[in-house]
């Protein structure tokens, strides 16, 4: 017996050190299963030189064969019972990974996702920003895409008239176009020819920073759903081109900016998040505009 539980624990060892070697992930149903393979495999083969040994195989002869050989053969039995009934009963949980084996596996899976990535072409999104002013929503974003991780590229700058925001898409060598209002008959073949100007540039998105311009019908049916806008105020109050005069004249105590989607109203799309900013004693339109830009800033690049 000491014999059979020797040679049992050594195939054991013999074989799970194989499956270790060739599987990083073993659920318990596996290792029952393998366990109870080893017992029962050198258990019998055990038996069956014992058997021989004492002459009780052979035709004919395991009809005579004694106590001893019947006890053997049952205690076997019940081994293979027990194993398979604990390997269709019992949960399934995982065998904890070493840190070794974690990393190796994080590896691979990263190895297949960036395989996977280059397969589909996948590439950064393409961002068209409309700027009106002095750009400091554009440098931010500007800033960011130079991270290849931020997972998005500024392609083209727009702007409504000449301003200092196409000075940083110059800086960064992005290209940049102008559509002014003035030179258009019509506020909606202004709208057309701005929708068009982006259009060139394929955006995945579209982002008003500082856009001092609502976009009409024929842009919304082009970039509808995927064009956002920044508001220096906490949305819905203060709406419109005046609202940090307006947060100021009514007396408030706490302004912000909003980011949200452009819809076709004022200021008026889903909101995607806000920024609190206080309203200082002896507060001016400049100081408060400048608080509210220095807080909206990570808005528009997160």
């Amino acid at each position: 017996m000491v014999l059979i539980l020797g040679l049992t624990l050594v195939t054991w060892l013999a074989i799970g050190r194989k499956v270790a070697a060739n599987s990083k992930l073993i659920s318990l149903r596996a290792t029952l299963a393998l366990g109870a393979t080893a017992i029962i495999t050198s258990s019998l083969v055990i038996l069956l030189l014992c058997l021989a040994a004492s002459g009780s195989v052979g035709p004919g002869r395991m009809s005579v064969a004694g106590p001893r050989t019947l006890a053997v053969v049952g205690a076997l039995a019940a081994q293979l019972f027990a194993a398979t009934l604990l390997g269709l009963v019992l949960p399934h949980p995982r065998v904890r990974l070493g840190a070794s084996q974690t990393k190796h596996k994080i590896e691979v899976v990263s190895m297949s996702a960036s395989k996977a990535a280059a397969r589909s072409g996948n590439e950064p999104k393409r961002l068209v920003v409309l700027a009106s002013g002095s750009g400091s929503n554009l440098l931010a974003i500007l800033k960011a895409c130079q991270d290849p991780t931020y997972g998005a590229k500024v392609v083209a700058v727009g702007a409504d008239k000449t301003c200092k925001a196409l000075d940083y898409a110059a800086q960064y060598k992005v290209p940049s176009f102008v559509v002014p209002l003035k030179d258009y008959p019509s506020r909606a073949s202004w709208d057309q020819a701005l929708t068009d100007a982006v259009a060139k540039y394929q955006p995945d998105l579209v982002v008003c920073a500082g856009f001092m311009k609502l976009v009409g019908e024929s842009f919304l049916a082009e970039f509808g759903g995927k064009t956002i806008n920044t508001h220096p105020a906490l949305l819905p109050k203060y709406p419109g081109a005046h609202a940090v005069r307006d947060a100021l004249a009514d007396g408030a105590t706490v302004s912000g900016a909003t980011l949200f989607w452009v819809d076709a109203g004022v200021d008026t799309g889903k909101i995607i998040a806000q920024v609190q900013v206080p309203v200082k004693p002896g507060d001016t339109h400049e100081s408060l505009t400048e608080r509210i830009k220095a807080a909206e800033t990570p808005s528009a690049c997160s």
